[in-house]
């Protein structure tokens, strides 16, 4: 859990790195996808965390064809240092945490905080905000796809040789 925890907070400063949106959709994903294990792992019922990455994992995926179709020849620079950085990041500050008993209480309170905020969010009084918002996002997914006329080709014409 705290490794889960950590990741996504050096995902999160590689985020705000990032200026290439296909790095930015591909860290969004993982993001997801982490998030999706915490809440799976803090909840009884798996099905938001599924519904969670479905959602996201589908919008992302547009968008991605999206932004591959308006710039295609675009070249990424990757820091490989401050990839090993952000990745190994986690890993340290998990053993530090460990090794140290102080931290672990500060860990446990924050895990107990980030349970009552989740517990707080599926309320029944709370559920139906939620839903609205799943519903929003499902209806704005399918009409992105709808839009999306294959026959009409892609959005921005490539420039043709005469």
């Amino acid at each position: 859990m705290k490794f889960f925890i950590l990741s996504l907070l050096s995902l999160n400063m590689m985020f705000m790195k990032s200026k290439h949106p296909l790095s930015m959709s591909i860290l969004l994903m993982l993001q997801t996808i982490i998030t999706a294990m915490i809440m799976k792992n803090m909840q009884e019922s798996f099905w938001y965390s599924y519904i969670l990455i479905i959602l996201m994992m589908s919008s992302v995926m547009t968008m991605f064809i999206y932004m591959t179709s308006l710039i295609s020849n675009m070249k990424t620079n990757l820091n490989l240092s401050f990839l090993m950085i952000s990745f190994l990041s986690p890993i340290l500050y998990t053993n530090f945490f460990y090794n140290t008993c102080e931290s672990y209480n500060l860990m446990e309170s924050i895990n107990m905080k980030i349970y009552y905020n989740m517990n707080k969010m599926y309320m029944l009084n709370k559920s139906l905000t939620f839903l609205f918002i799943l519903m929003f996002l499902l209806l704005m997914m399918i009409f992105i796809n709808k839009l999306m006329n294959l026959k009409m080709g892609p959005i921005r014409k490539i420039n043709d040789k005469l």
